[in-house]
């Protein structure tokens, strides 16, 4: 099979930036239980 450069570097791009989002979401879950 041939895949597409642009395809593959999208689904690693899609795959960071989510782990991102839930990286984010974990540290602000955390943050705003210390304040309670």
């Amino acid at each position: 099979y041939v895949y597409n450069v642009s395809s593959v570097s999208g689904l690693s791009t899609d795959a960071s930036s989510a782990v991102n989002l839930f990286l984010t979401s974990q540290i602000r879950n955390s943050h705003f239980r210390r304040q309670e």
